[in-house]
């Protein structure tokens, strides 16, 4: 828990005492009515228009926000040092965030592509704002999708140095803490248990559901890691086969998650001084059984280094490639084992 939330932050960096004072609330109002706004009319609405995915409305916006300000401090307080963030840096990082899915409105695919859309209709109009328009833009749209020339290098493209009202913006950085905070941002917040169990979400999103349920991601600075934490639910039913091919789709999920998820730290930290500190990805797994923690003493917790093999990039797109060398991780094999231990532990 953050003891200031990311507008608390934002606020008292553009209120605080000197020449730009006036400057800074200006933006702050800005800020603020573009974000009630997307509330009252976008975030809302996603769900009706993609009700099968797992959340993209205002609380993950919020968790994002939270994740951005715990990548650049230890304590998930930002300070305004000289080498720290600046307030026009860090509204710009805010209004980034505010728009980053908001083109979701329309639809998943390329949604990433209509944020000029939602910015031209919810931000005050003028030739004043087209700098601010640019920038914000051209950052969020960078949160995914592919880059101009193609490929996914989406960040190589943006500038490293920009401008806002005569002051020095750190684009391409701000564009990589949000492109990981997002990453990040995964959890049981961004699903519904009941919906889950009532099998409303169509059969092709139902991993990424269970994947948001098992998960918990802790944003390690001062340790230097990105922390995620798994609480699988074993299901030992009579239905064995059907338990079995589940259970093993849903760690191929997790192992290709945690792959994606650390090859997108070691991809942002080349292009932001902030995220620097982060050397590592590490993976723990706990395994439940209808209330019971299963014994799975034999699975050490996975550190995921940053040493890469060059020309090896299509190897952290399969997930056998989590298992080598970590035999015990082998869906197959762990499977077999987990619903053994599910039935024996809970056994009259």
């Amino acid at each position: 828990m953050l003891t200031k939330s990311f507008d608390q932050q934002l606020a008292a960096m553009l209120k605080r005492e000197g020449d730009a004072r006036e400057e800074g609330i200006k933006l702050l109002a800005r800020y603020n009515s573009t974000r009630d706004a997307l509330v009252d009319q976008v975030f809302g609405n996603i769900k009706a228009v993609e009700p099968n995915m797992t959340d993209h409305g205002y609380d993950h916006v919020r968790q994002v926000q939270a994740n951005a300000l715990r990548l650049m401090s230890d304590d998930g307080v930002v300070k305004q040092t000289r080498d720290g963030i600046k307030p026009i840096e860090l509204y710009c990082l805010g209004m980034m965030i505010l728009f980053h899915d908001a083109g979701m409105i329309h639809g998943r695919r390329d949604h990433h592509q209509r944020v000029d859309k939602l910015f031209n209709t919810y931000v005050p109009s003028g030739l004043s704002l087209r700098q601010e328009r640019s920038l914000i833009v051209t950052a969020a749209r960078a949160h995914t999708g592919t880059a101009p020339d193609g490929s996914m290098d989406t960040l190589k493209s943006i500038q490293p140095d920009e401008h806002l009202d005569g002051q020095r913006i750190r684009l391409r950085e701000l564009a990589a803490i949000l492109r990981l905070a997002d990453e990040l941002a995964e959890g049981p917040k961004r699903t519904s248990s009941y919906l889950q169990e009532s099998e409303f979400y169509r059969t092709s999103s139902r991993v990424y559901h269970e994947y948001s349920a098992a998960v918990s991601v802790f944003i390690d600075r001062t340790n230097r890691r990105i922390s995620l934490q798994y609480n699988v639910e074993v299901r030992g039913s009579n239905n064995g086969e059907s338990d079995t091919s589940k259970l093993q789709a849903l760690l191929h999920f997790i192992y290709l998650r945690i792959l994606k998820t650390d090859q997108e730290r070691r991809y942002t930290r080349q292009y932001s001084d902030f995220l620097q500190p982060f050397e590592f990805t590490d993976a723990v797994f706990n395994f439940h059984c209808r209330g019971e923690l299963l014994d799975s003493t034999g699975l050490l917790p996975v550190r995921l280094p940053e040493l890469v093999v060059p020309n090896d990039g299509e190897s952290t797109e399969r997930p056998e490639s989590f298992w080598q060398g970590r035999e015990a991780y082998e869906p197959q094999r762990l499977v077999a084992q987990l619903l053994s231990k599910c039935k024996e532990d809970l056994a009259p």
